[in-house]
């Protein structure tokens, strides 16, 4: 939050509440930069555009660059989203961070949440508290382990694709069986070496 509010940029931060009791920060910037006289209600000047962010990420990924080079904070109106066990993704209705009981559902392991329960369950809420809060449909933009998300949540949820205008995959998650010539030599380079560098 404080990342884009030392840009100019008025930031809210909203609680996503899951199904299944994980809480998950929305941020959402209404207004341009400097720009404090845009009602946080006033959707009609620009699209409403939601962003998901990639695997090991948060919603920081889409601010971190000067306003100019940032994605996230280009335009007004944008919400920004978070999965479940990321920096913003870690709090529970019931279960706070101190509880062994959290501990062992958030894991040591960098893979304790499975895609499908991000897909299924974090983006179709965030998908609905845009909703809540904006009151139209709205854009979606996934990078990379997002795109999955996005695909996924979509293709499970039919009922959703209603309340979506248009996703954009950028870097869409797919096959490299296809790759020829350097490329693929590369990623043979990297699949040889996987074991001795991790």
């Amino acid at each position: 939050k404080g990342i884009v509010e030392r840009w100019g940029y008025r930031v809210e931060q909203h609680d996503v509440t899951i199904s299944d009791g994980y809480i998950l920060d929305l941020f959402r910037l209404p207004a341009g930069r400097n720009d404090s006289s845009r009602a946080s209600n006033d959707t009609r000047i620009r699209p409403t555009i939601l962003f998901v962010h990639g695997l090991q990420a948060n919603s920081l990924q889409y601010v971190l660059n000067l306003p100019n080079q940032s994605a996230g904070i280009s335009k007004p109106n944008v919400f920004l989203a978070n999965t479940r066990g990321k920096k913003f993704g870690k709090r529970h209705v019931q279960l706070n961070s101190a509880q062994n009981e959290f501990s062992v559902i958030i894991g040591s392991s960098r893979f304790s949440f499975r895609i499908d329960e991000m897909a299924n369950f974090d983006v179709p809420a965030t998908i609905d508290k845009v909703l809540e809060l904006n009151g139209n449909e709205h854009y979606i933009v996934c990078c990379v382990h997002g795109t999955v998300l996005g695909f996924t949540a979509l293709a499970d949820n039919p009922e959703y694709n209603g309340k979506v205008k248009k996703m954009f995959a950028l870097t869409p998650v797919g096959s490299a069986h296809y790759l020829k010539g350097l490329f693929r030599f590369l990623l043979f380079l990297h699949d040889s070496f996987r074991p001795i560098t991790h």
